[in-house]
C-alpha cells in the first residue's frame, strides 16, 4: 500500500481524534447494565472472567452477596486520580455497573475516559454472555440506545451473524497503488469515527492507529456493497504499530482473524492477513 494512503489516512485519524475547541468532556452519567438472563451465580461467574482478561485489579469480591468492586483502568497508576467500578449481579442475572471516584462529578455527570471504559466493559461482558448490554449515549445529552450500522439490504458473508469484509484493489492505481484496501460492508458514521477500535481474536484491543476514507476510486464494488456513496475503506498506522501486530499474527499469538467496534459494539469482521500494510509487513517477516 502506498504511503500516500497511510498518510492520508492517518492523517485523518488524528483529525479526528483532536479534540474541538470547548468541546466538553463530561457527560449525564447513565445506567450501566448487562440483561444476562441466567442464573446469578453463572453471570457472576463469567463477569470474573472477563474482568481477569482485561487484567482489571480486584479491590473487594462478595461471592455470596454476587458483588465486586474493581480498579477502573482510567489513571490507574495515578492514586489520587482514581476511579472504580462496583458490580452488582442479581440471583436472575441481570447485572448492574456504577462508577465512582475521581471522574465521576457529584452533579451526575461522567468524564468521557472513564464513560468509554464503562460502556466497553459493558459491552464486553454482554458479549460474553451472549447478553444484552444498557445503552450507550449518542450524543452529550440524550442517553439512547446506539444500534450498529444497519447491514445492507443484499449483505455480503457474514461471521456470527457480522458483515465481512473485503479486498478490494483501488479503481485508480495511479494514485492509490495496486495494493487491495480492506473494505468495510457499512456505513460509519464521522462521529463514530474516533471511537473505532480492533478487537483481536484475543478479545484485546489493538494498540494500532485506526482510520477510514471514502473516495470514489475505493470500495465500490456493487456486488458487496450497496451503501450510498460506497464503503468506507479501513486504515491502519503508524508503520512501528503495523509490524508489531504482524509479527503477532506470524508468531500465531494471535489469530488474523479481528471485529471492528465502535463505542464497544462490533461492526463487522475482517481478516489481517489480508490487509495491505499487515500482508506486506507479514511477507517481510516470512523472508
Amino acid at each position: 500500500m502506498r504511503r500516500l494512503l497511510q498518510k492520508l489516512l492517518l492523517l485523518s485519524s488524528l483529525a479526528a481524534l483532536a479534540p474541538a475547541p470547548g468541546c466538553t468532556r463530561w457527560y449525564p452519567a447513565r445506567s450501566y447494565e448487562v440483561q444476562a438472563h441466567k442464573p446469578g451465580r453463572t453471570t457472576y461467574a463469567a463477569l470474573h472472567e472477563v474482568l481477569s482478561v482485561r487484567k482489571y485489579q480486584v479491590l473487594e469480591r462478595d461471592d455470596a452477596a454476587l458483588t465486586t468492586r474493581v480498579r477502573a483502568h482510567a489513571h490507574e497508576s495515578n492514586d489520587t486520580m482514581a476511579s472504580f467500578i462496583a458490580i452488582k449481579v442479581d440471583a436472575d442475572g441481570h447485572m448492574t455497573l456504577t462508577p465512582t471516584g475521581y471522574l465521576v462529578r457529584t452533579d451526575g455527570t461522567i468524564h468521557k475516559k472513564l464513560q468509554s471504559e464503562m460502556e466497553t466493559l459493558e459491552a464486553a461482558i454482554a458479549d460474553h454472555l451472549g447478553a444484552a448490554a444498557g445503552p450507550i449515549m449518542l450524543d452529550e445529552t440524550t442517553p439512547h440506545p446506539a444500534p450498529p450500522p444497519a447491514p445492507p439490504p443484499a449483505p455480503p458473508a457474514t461471521t456470527g451473524g457480522l458483515p465481512k469484509a473485503w479486498s478490494e484493489r483501488a479503481y485508480d492505481p495511479s494514485t492509490w497503488g495496486s495494493d487491495e484496501f480492506t473494505c468495510i460492508p457499512a456505513k460509519v458514521a464521522p462521529e463514530l469515527q474516533p471511537e473505532l477500535r480492533l478487537r483481536l481474536s484475543n478479545g484485546q484491543d489493538a494498540n494500532i492507529a485506526i482510520s477510514i476514507a471514502y473516495a470514489p476510486e475505493l470500495c465500490r464494488s456493487p456486488q458487496q456493497c450497496s451503501q450510498p456513496g460506497g464503503c468506507p475503506a479501513l486504515g491502519l498506522g503508524d508503520e512501528q504499530q503495523v509490524q508489531e501486530l504482524a509479527g503477532r499474527i506470524s508468531r500465531k499469538e494471535i489469530s488474523s482473524e479481528a471485529t471492528l467496534v465502535a463505542r464497544g459494539l462490533p461492526i463487522a469482521t475482517l481478516d489481517l492477513a489480508r490487509h495491505g500494510s499487515i500482508a506486506k509487513a507479514m511477507s517481510q517477516i516470512k523472508k
